[in-house]
């Protein structure tokens, strides 16, 4: 027999699985049923359980999720929660029996967004229409049947819209599709714990820039997690003389030329500004794109004034096809880095995982930094700090965003912009950010407050002049994807708007400080 069922419980459980039940069973009591060593054992994993998934499926709290036996007991819950005997309830027109039989037993007024299979376009306009007269509506995020991925962030939007509480079965996507609570906005979502989140490890290329040792070191490598927590690390003996290390950059070196030339490497910040998504005959196109970028970036202060204390190398990275990948629109390019949009299945955010790619493409180049441009109008990119920052060349916001990105990369500037109320799992409250440019007001004293005029009201009531927008520093509400909680130095800045002149004083600032540490001798 060939098992093949394992979108359910697999036949084969993990080892890791294997592991878990064991430890429980020899280490473990009831949770919650007294206060000797396996209960208390017992409950703490249990909690931890909790805060794991709250952070990972952008749960406000782990008061939040709630534990029950099955996807199935989870969604009769929410159903019965929602909805009221006599209810009119919408729901796809692929929705699992777990749904449609407590839904029948509690009322008759039922409909159907029946939309055809995968029509995104189609599946919404049903929705739209048909949520004038609902009181709820359920909605699978994947098809157990067919595969169709509906568009449960649209929907959920419609929703929110309406004013209508929205249940979401994600029994076929959680661990497997993003799944975002707080962008959601629904009532309840619900899903097990056995499907690929269970079975399979995703993780993301990275590489770290140390000095080559004269001789054998010991490098150790610590993840902490958003309560800066230690939760995982790598530790690794590197020996200078390992015939197995690729000494690269001594040959086939990329095509680069310098846009900026202050210094020595060793003197001098190293930026280099690769090419992806540029063919062999695209390279004079890029050039001219890595110019735009320089330039764009030392409008700003405090670049332009530290701009002496900077190198600009323009790597000409060639790529098989013209373009980057937007599994999106199911189009898939060769390219240098082999960059895509939608991760994370978000339509602008623009990133590589082939890291390793990225380094072996500037070796025997000077370098600390990194800009990627992308050969591409499409919106978007995205800035991960001390690893690179990667953007869009040819839309008109090329400009002001590959500065924004810049902030990220290099400064460790963090978002000012807001999306919803709702607490966001990157920043809890009770924990003070490390990024510079944004505060809880937990350690205040760390961050602007020596920057804020004598008796400027906290929170600080939004600037309304021109002048102001961008210069009056105080304590501005909304900050890090958070509108309420986390606050930001100026009314606007470039970290939370396309159009916005300049960073903020804080911004400067830290960037300022930053640039002087890296060239101090």
């Amino acid at each position: 027999m060939i098992y093949l069922d394992n979108a359910a419980t697999s036949l084969i459980k993990p080892v890791g699985v294997e592991n878990a039940v064991v430890n429980a069973m020899r280490s473990m009591a009831s949770p919650g049923r007294g206060a000797h060593a396996p209960a208390m054992r017992a409950a703490e994993t249990v909690f931890e359980c909790r805060e794991a998934a709250a952070r990972l499926f952008k749960v406000a709290g782990a008061a939040n999720v709630v534990f029950t036996m099955n996807a199935t007991h989870a969604l009769n819950i929410a159903i019965r929660s929602v909805v009221k005997p006599g209810s009119r309830v919408l729901v796809s027109g692929f929705e699992h029996n777990s749904v449609t039989r407590p839904l029948r037993m509690l009322t008759d007024d039922i409909t159907v967004a029946g939309s055809r299979l995968f029509d995104e376009e189609n599946t919404l306009s049903e929705f739209d229409e048909k949520l004038r007269r609902a009181d709820a509506v359920v909605c699978t995020h994947v098809s157990n049947a067919f595969g169709y991925i509906l568009p449960v962030y649209e929907i959920a939007a419609l929703c929110r819209r309406a004013g209508v509480p929205l249940i979401v079965d994600a029994s076929q996507s959680a661990g497997v599709l993003d799944v975002d609570f707080a962008r959601l906005g629904a009532a309840f979502v619900a899903m097990p714990g056995h499907k690929e989140a269970s079975r399979i490890k995703r993780g993301f290329e990275n590489s770290f820039l140390l000095p080559y040792p004269k001789k054998e070191a010991v490098v150790t490598i610590s993840l902490k997690d958003v309560y800066h927590k230690v939760n995982a690390s790598l530790t690794h003996e590197i020996i200078p003389n390992d015939i197995l290390i690729h000494q690269r950059g001594t040959n086939h070196i990329t095509p680069h030329r310098y846009l900026l030339q202050n210094g020595n490497a060793a003197d001098c910040i190293d930026v280099a500004i690769m090419a992806e998504g540029y063919t062999e005959k695209e390279m004079d196109i890029f050039y001219k794109d890595a110019q735009t970028a320089c330039d764009a970036l030392f409008s700003h202060e405090p670049f332009k004034k530290l701009k002496d204390k900077f190198n600009i190398v323009a790597v000409a990275s060639p790529s098989e096809d013209s373009g980057v990948s937007i599994p999106g629109q199911g189009k898939w390019k060769s390219t240098a880095v082999s960059s895509h949009f939608n991760t994370f299945y978000s339509d602008r955010y623009l990133t590589t995982s082939r890291v390793k790619s990225i380094h072996n493409w500037l070796a025997g180049i000077p370098y600390e930094h990194i800009i990627i441009l992308a050969n591409t109008d499409t919106y978007g990119g995205g800035g991960i700090y001390n690893s690179y920052t990667l953007t869009t060349a040819h839309h008109p916001d090329f400009q002001p965003v590959v500065v924004h990105e810049f902030g990220h990369s290099f400064g460790g500037l963090a978002d000012e912009y807001a999306y919803t109320e709702a607490p966001s799992p990157q920043y809890p409250y009770e924990v003070e950010p490390w990024e510079p440019n944004i505060t809880t007001l937990i350690d205040f004293d760390s961050k602007w407050k020596d920057m804020i005029p004598e008796g400027t009201a906290i929170p600080t009531p939004v600037a309304t002049e021109n002048a102001d927008l961008y210069t009056k520093v105080g304590v501005y509400e909304g900050a890090g994807y958070t509108q309420k909680g986390l606050y930001r130095p100026t009314t606007e800045c470039r970290m939370k708007i396309n159009e916005a002149p300049a960073f903020c004083p804080v911004c400067q600032r830290a960037l300022e400080r930053l640039i002087n540490f890296y060239t101090a001798k």
